[in-house]
């Protein structure tokens, strides 16, 4: 005797029966659906989903207030991955999360707001406008390469790249190199240096130039303090020539009048007009005629000079100003030599 029994009803729970086949899923996303909780043991395999004829999203989940999906232990997602709404990443636990290993990691979009401690290991590239500690709350501390390596941080690359830093105060712990040109912009912004910059040395520049342009310059704290340690001016006399100062820095006053009195201390005042004129002289502020025989002695341990009477043509040669005669001659002819403060372009005899 054989029974029929119509396979039909045999379909449950995420299964369904149509045209004399066992079928996984439903035509929509109510048919039936799972009732209870169900575990898939793989064993030692492995399920995969696959888009060989082309499906553009293999994988979804939906349905719910809130779906969610819980992926416990090691995962790698690898391929395009778009993931919409608000995504957890080991949020319960303090095990680490890496994203990204040999390849590039994009984040494009309005906005990324990283909470809490972040640590980036590696090289990372950001581009385009990043705020780092951009909220209004006071004393937040952003550190950047902080543990004990030696690796070097960069911020900018191509050579037109303009890095902003703005805020109240920065302040750079340890060692700091600027390599490249430290250009300050704006009226009233200023590049303050307060205290040594390195304890040892003040601001080391034993291997390379200062450089400022005239009155650009200014060491605060410093000519005025001299002028009040080491000379006998008394307090308005200094205060007046911090004045002048103040109004011509390129002057340098204050810096002369600290050598004239040093130099009187140590020398006598006599001497120390004579160094003035000298230094005058050497500058073209005072003609050398106008030298005394002392102070042409002085001039004479400052700038090549000879001794005896000869020819100007033999003078620049012994001097080693010129080369040579045919050079001497060819600097009288083009005016280049001066004679007592005289320009002189005839040609002497030999």
């Amino acid at each position: 005797m054989v029974r029929a029994t119509p396979l039909v009803g045999t379909a449950d729970q995420g299964i369904v029966f149509t045209s004399g086949k066992y079928l996984l899923g439903g035509t929509t996303t109510t048919v039936n659906p799972f009732t209870a909780n169900r575990n898939v043991n793989l064993d030692a395999s492995n399920l995969s989903f696959t888009s060989n004829g082309g499906a553009l999203t293999p994988v979804k989940i939906t349905g719910g207030a809130a779906p969610q999906l819980d992926v416990v232990g090691a995962t790698n997602i690898t391929g395009a991955t778009t993931i919409a709404g608000t995504t957890l990443i080991n949020s319960a636990n303090a095990l680490n999360t890496t994203i990204g290993n040999t390849g590039t990691v994009a984040i494009n979009g309005t906005a990324v707001n990283v909470a809490g401690i972040t640590g980036i290991t590696g090289a990372t590239t950001i581009a385009g406008t990043t705020l780092i500690n951009n909220a209004s709350a006071a004393n937040a501390t952003t550190g950047i390469n902080t543990t004990s390596g030696t690796g070097a941080v960069t911020i900018g690359n191509a050579a037109t790249t303009t890095v902003g830093l703005n805020g109240v105060a920065i302040n750079a712990t340890g060692a700091t190199t600027v390599a490249g040109t430290l250009t300050q912009t704006g009226a009233g912004n200023q590049v303050t240096l307060n205290g040594n910059v390195d304890a040892t040395n003040g601001l080391d520049v034993t291997t390379a130039a200062l450089t400022a342009n005239a009155g650009a310059l200014q060491i605060s704290g410093g000519v005025e303090d001299y002028l009040k340690v080491y000379t006998t001016l008394n307090k308005s006399d200094v205060e007046s020539i911090m004045a002048e100062f103040s109004s011509d820095l390129s002057g340098r006053t204050a810096q002369k009048r600290l050598a004239f009195e040093i130099t009187t201390l140590v020398h006598g005042e006599a001497r120390a007009i004579g160094v003035q004129r000298v230094t005058s002289a050497l500058f073209g502020e005072v003609p050398v005629t106008d030298l005394n025989v002392d102070e042409i002695a002085l001039l004479a341990t400052e700038i090549p000079s000879i001794g005896g009477s000869t020819n100007v043509i033999d003078a620049l040669v012994e001097s080693r100003l010129a080369g040579s005669k045919g050079e001497a001659r060819r600097f009288i002819k083009s005016a280049a030599v001066s004679i007592n403060g005289k320009k002189n372009n005839n040609r002497p005899a030999d």
